[in-house]
Parts: structure tokens; sequence; C-alpha cells
């Protein structure tokens, strides 16, 4: 069984987009409580 090459960069972009969602998120969570 092999394992099938993956491509790093997508990894690091979903990573990438991931953080940018929760800082987002965090930041709209702060404004809703002020």
């Amino acid at each position: 069984m092999q394992e099938q090459p993956r491509i790093p960069s997508v990894d690091k972009v979903l990573m990438f987009e991931l953080l940018i969602l929760q800082q987002l998120y965090n930041i709209s969570e702060d404004e809703h409580e002020h």
C-alpha cells in the first residue's frame, strides 16, 4: 500500500484559512460583548 503524495501547500493554506476564520470569529465575538 502506497500513501498518496500530499500537497503541503494545500495543507498550509487550509491551516491559514482556519486561523483567519478563528480570528474573525473572535473579533466578532468581542464586538458583540461590548
